[in-house]
């Protein structure tokens, strides 16, 4: 992690204020930096031992191979090789969104987020592969790397299932609105890697996931669809939340059929093999950013850790309590989660973090006193890959009403990158962040 995240800093940096709020932003971020995390639970003694959460396994002996994925697979992986050194490796792949690290043993793949695809399913069948090809067996140790997007990243459609009706399924999903807990009960049902599938399949090897989390609540089953962890509803659950959201008769037929026959299947027991283990989620931001304020010498609240629900609305609520006086003791207010848009027909350009931020310099539009409010994506992308986010405060309001925009029309078009670019000094450039714990919102009043 850069120890300024911030590639357009200069540019969002026009006031006191803005900096301050970036300089806490900035020092969630940092703390969420994989090999910090990592040498927290996995550590290599001079006789080589490794410990990794409790867990002895002698290096001379056994082998070592790595596998997984996420948005911040390809830096966990170079950070996992600079604590075990290469040669205590004996291969790896992993898949990411975009690669920023290169480590020199594991190998990395990137495929397509947030709808899977070839290259995704190709680096699976690799992943899968590596039992056979390494002859994997009880003297050795798989450890998987995993991070928020895992579930996209790391497509295996059930057999009779094709990729392209995953790819029809997802798109259908994230345009109804449906959480993306929701969306992945379902792909987990559809998948022969995901639930616990892929941990199994490596028995009778011990697998150790290390997870970065960005779930709220740090459910081991819905993160990345808990390729190691089983889960413990049916595929009649699956059924229901696609006919919740009225896409049954639009869902490909394969896909009716799979779940049809397989309704009867009885939930997996975990699998004895596997150990999983949270390394890093947004409290771990949360807390630096807490620490970041209180050395500053300002009064800091963490509202919460679990946002959700539709961009607006949610942004609407935090936005009137702050009207009404309840936080009336605090310059800062810090809050994570992820928020999940229901998107109109064609709509414009943006993403979630920018509708939220868009919607709170809405609501606070009438606040008398100094604000800035920033609403980022922690993996350094809101939907568009070179944007991580918005910041707003009063003066990109009063510039909207000097150039004749309305932030009405641009919101109910879900067009916000648009209208921040005419803004301009709003848009959050990070690239890649190397980490995804969800998305991040700082309020400096």
């Amino acid at each position: 992690m850069k120890s300024n995240p911030f590639l357009n800093f200069t540019e969002l940096a026009i006031s006191p204020a803005r900096k301050f709020a970036l300089d806490v932003a900035a020092a969630g971020l940092t703390a969420l930096n994989p090999e910090t995390l990592l040498r927290k639970v996995v550590h290599l003694n001079e006789s080589e031992l490794l410990e990794i959460v409790g867990h002895f396994f002698p290096t001379t002996s056994g082998r070592i191979f790595v596998i997984g994925g996420g948005k911040a697979a390809d830096v966990m992986a170079a950070a996992l090789e600079s604590i075990l050194t290469p040669k205590s490796i004996t291969a790896g792949i992993v898949i990411c969104k975009t690669q920023s690290a290169r480590p020199r043993k594991i190998q990395v793949r990137e495929a397509g987020h947030p709808i899977p695809d070839q290259r995704g399913l190709d680096a699976m069948n690799e992943i899968m592969a590596m039992k056979d090809k390494y002859d994997i067996d009880k003297n050795d140790l798989v450890i998987c790397l995993l991070s928020g997007g895992a579930s996209a990243l790391m497509p295996l459609p059930a057999p009779g299932i094709t990729l392209e009706d995953k790819q029809a399924l997802t798109r259908m999903l994230l345009a109804s609105g449906a959480e993306i807990s929701e969306v992945n009960v379902i792909r987990k049902h559809l998948s022969s890697s995901k639930g616990g599938k892929l941990g199994l399949h490596f028995a009778s090897a011990m697998v150790i996931s290390l997870i970065v989390s960005d779930v709220i609540g740090n459910d081991l089953a819905a993160i990345g669809s808990g390729p190691t962890f089983p889960e413990k509803t049916t595929p009649q659950a699956a059924v229901k939340l696609i006919q919740h959201y009225g896409l049954w008769d639009k869902i490909p037929e394969s896909i009716q059929q799979h779940l049809k026959s397989n309704s009867d299947q009885p939930v997996m027991n975990e699998p004895e093999n596997c150990f999983n283990y949270i390394i890093g989620d947004s409290n771990t931001a949360l807390e630096a950013m807490k620490h970041e304020v209180e050395q500053k010498g300002k009064r800091v609240l963490m509202i919460s850790n679990a946002l959700k629900g539709e961009p607006e609305s949610t942004a609407r609520e935090l936005a009137g309590n702050i009207l009404d006086g309840k936080y009336g003791g605090y310059d800062v207010l810090l809050a994570a989660g992820e928020t999940t848009p229901a998107l109109p027909n064609n709509p414009g350009q943006g993403g979630r973090n920018q509708h939220f931020a868009a919607s709170t310099l809405l609501c606070l539009k009438d606040l008398s006193r100094d604000w800035v409010h920033i609403s980022l994506g922690s993996d350094g992308s809101d939907y568009l890959s070179d944007v991580a986010g918005a910041l707003v405060d009063s003066n990109v309001l009063e510039k909207s009403r000097t150039l004749g925009l309305s932030l009405r029309d641009y919101l109910d078009r879900f067009d916000t990158y648009n209208f921040f670019k005419k803004i301009g000094s709003s848009l959050i450039e990070t690239g890649p962040t190397g980490t995804n714990v969800g998305d991040l919102m700082i309020y400096v009043i």
